[in-house]
């Protein structure tokens, strides 16, 4: 019997020349195709991580527009105070005042339990809710205070809920804390329409005994 595979003629495959210099046969068709998905798959990838990097950048600039123009004091109806002043978030405004005077609330105690309300970074100017007056801002606590009838606002830390107005009253840190009553009553009376900001005059707060703590 002939032996097998005689009378056959090997197959010879052309060289290619690598960017060694060397030669190696034709590469393996899967493994072309394999190294052939490695470019698509980081294109992809680097498309992916734009994507990513445009949403975030997106949502960055909507949030600081939403911050620049939400009301930065609006008024709310509340149950024991009538109308009041709160924050953009609902959050109950106050005043600290000694017979009248404005008193400064700028340690790191006094505003750890009261902390101010303060402007943005870089913003200059008051958003205020319909039926909002005299509000206009101080330089303190490092930024920019949003004031009403030039008296510094803050918020209480004891108010844990929207709408809580349980400070009002107390007596700490060399003057008394009252809630603003918008329209009378014992904490300055705004007029009410606009719904801009303008700067306010010195206005009168009469100050009431109680509240001890903090």
């Amino acid at each position: 019997m002939p032996a097998r595979g005689r009378g056959r003629k090997p197959v010879m495959r052309a060289p290619t020349t690598t960017s060694r210099g060397t030669t190696r046969p034709w590469m393996h068709p899967r493994r072309a195709i394999l190294l052939g998905l490695v470019p698509a798959a980081a294109i992809a990838a680097a498309c992916g991580s734009s994507s990513t990097s445009s949403t975030s950048s997106t949502t960055k600039a909507t949030t600081a527009t939403t911050a620049a123009t939400a009301p930065a004091v609006q008024t709310a109806n509340n149950a024991k105070f009538g109308t009041i002043l709160v924050d953009g978030q609902g959050r109950t405004l106050y005043t600290l005042t000694n017979n009248g005077a404005a008193v400064a609330c700028t340690s790191g105690a006094c505003t750890a339990v009261w902390p101010p309300s303060l402007l943005p970074a870089g913003q200059t100017t008051v958003n205020v809710g319909s039926g909002v007056n005299n509000v206009s801002t101080v330089s303190a606590n490092g930024g920019t205070q949003v004031a009403y009838k030039n008296l510094p606002l803050y918020r209480f830390s004891g108010d844990v809920s929207t709408g809580a107005a349980n400070g009002d009253g107390i007596n700490s840190f060399g003057g008394i804390w009252h809630v603003v009553k918008v329209g009378g009553g014992s904490t300055g009376s705004g007029s009410t329409g606009g719904g801009t900001a303008t700067t306010g005059g010195s206005g009168t707060t009469t100050t009431t005994s109680g509240g001890t703590g903090y």
